[in-house]
């Protein structure tokens, strides 16, 4: 009896150790179960919605092209020749900023796009059927969605250091993005003759 006892006291602190390691082994492998729903958390909300938008950029969304304009607003009480001048393209030119702010909001109205929907119809041109469900505009929209809509495919910004103003479209084709903002500058050219002759008016007035 005497004899084994060293034995099994010399066993006793090995077996202490390895009850130790599994001890750890079980608490580590605890650990990594409870991190299971953060793991499909980030799956879900990180992972699959980049590879659903990486796949529909690549195989679904309809091509878009950009047209870019940019114009300055003319002294008002200038020559009667015409009163938008372009920096690329077509035209407005150096008057103050609040001649071209007063230009600015009108190209973000809600009276712009009906404008512009009578003269090239953005309705139709922007719900071709043969376009991808997200990037179209949906059929017979109210004039509301129009106006949201338009607002997502243009871009309208004015630069007081400069004076320029900066006008983006993207549509479907390069030639109805040249066309929409082309007829931009041709209606905010017709409010500017209107703001010039007003001004005019009230200067012979004075």
């Amino acid at each position: 009896m005497n004899e084994q006892s060293p034995k099994v006291a010399a066993e006793l602190p090995k077996a202490a150790g390895q009850g130790h390691l599994l001890s750890r082994s079980t608490f580590s492998g605890a650990r990594a179960k409870k991190n299971w729903p953060l793991y499909i958390a980030f799956l879900l909300w990180v992972v699959l919605p980049t590879l659903v938008s990486i796949g529909y950029y690549l195989f679904v969304a309809s091509d878009m092209y950009i047209s870019i304009a940019q114009v300055t607003v003319r002294n008002l009480q200038g020559s009667s020749a015409s009163l938008l001048d372009s920096v690329l393209g077509k035209s407005f030119g150096s008057a103050s900023n609040q001649d071209a702010e007063v230009v600015k909001e009108y190209l973000r109205s809600r009276q712009l796009v009906e404008e512009l929907d009578g003269i090239v119809g953005l309705r139709k041109l922007y719900s071709d059927p043969s376009k991808d469900l997200i990037s179209r505009l949906w059929s017979n929209p109210s004039s509301e969605r129009l106006y949201d809509y338009f607002e997502h495919v243009s871009d309208v910004d004015f630069d007081p250091d400069s004076g320029v103003i900066t006008i983006k479209v993207r549509a479907f084709t390069a030639k109805q993005a040249h066309l929409v903002a082309d007829t931009m500058i041709a209606l905010a050219d017709n409010l500017v003759s209107v703001m010039a002759e007003r001004a005019r008016t009230d200067a012979v007035d004075f």
